[in-house]
């Protein structure tokens, strides 16, 4: 921690953790969102932004070397931001992961009960279906720990190569828009403007994930139609599995 009267920020914070999960980042903010009257506590009335949070006027930086969300370990994280008020602004916050990375800036704004969250962000360099996909966009939620999910919103574009949706279904080059909720309870994604090129064919059409984790793309090509069914698991089939399930129908 430093203080510096002259500056446009007068503190300074500097943290490095070792390893942190997303529930311990939020039970660390859960001061600048409690009530401070019985009638607010019972959300009767409008929650008052307390005098040492609308003071706040900092910024710093974050490191955390093992980061995680509910358990499961993703990779170190940093990130640069100003605190002003009940506002959290991140100049820049990237995450790399074991496979992909994930850059994103944005705020978060702790001014009501739920923290509101909106970012832009790209993610590059990610394993799926035996090619690399690659996606920039915006999203927002609000809320924490699981309601934080259930409220996720995001949207924007993907692109990818030499992925192979199915046993079946391979293609050198894929892209389009994107839309993805979990407002239904499962991971809710819909595909747009969809361009796939396999050889010297290209195929345009659209496509949905199902509650079940199957992933459904129609395709149409000179009047020629086609549906993939995939799913949102990044990995492919074994040879093995195939011919298993082949011998089964």
């Amino acid at each position: 921690y430093h203080y510096n009267a002259a500056a446009k920020h007068p503190e300074h914070l500097h943290v490095e953790i070792p390893a942190a999960d997303l529930a311990e980042l939020e039970a660390a903010l859960d001061p600048t969102l409690r009530a401070q009257s019985l009638l607010a506590r019972l959300r009767l009335t409008r929650r008052s932004i307390p005098p040492w949070l609308a003071a706040r006027n900092l910024d710093g930086d974050l490191t955390i070397s093992q980061f995680a969300v509910n358990g499961a370990d993703l990779g170190p994280l940093s990130a640069r931001f100003t605190w002003r008020g009940a506002n959290l602004t991140f100049g820049s916050l990237q995450l790399n992961l074991p496979e992909g990375l994930i850059r994103a800036r944005g705020s978060l704004n702790l001014a009501s009960y739920s923290p509101v969250c909106r970012f832009n962000a790209t993610a590059s360099g990610f394993a799926w279906r035996g090619g690399v996909l690659s996606a920039q966009g915006e999203f927002s939620t609000s809320g924490t720990g699981t309601e934080s999910l259930r409220n996720l919103q995001a949207e924007g574009t993907f692109s990818g190569e030499n992925v192979q949706l199915s046993g079946e279904d391979s293609f050198d080059t894929v892209s389009g828009n994107f839309d993805f909720t979990f407002s239904d309870g499962w991971p809710n994604l819909r595909l747009s403007k969809v361009q796939a090129e396999d050889g010297e064919d290209s195929w345009d059409g659209e496509g949905a994930s199902q509650s079940d984790g199957k992933l459904i793309v129609d395709l149409e090509h000179d009047g020629h139609q086609r549906r993939v069914i995939s799913t949102l698991a990044p990995e492919i089939p074994a040879p093995a599995a195939l011919t298993s399930a082949a011998t089964a129908q």
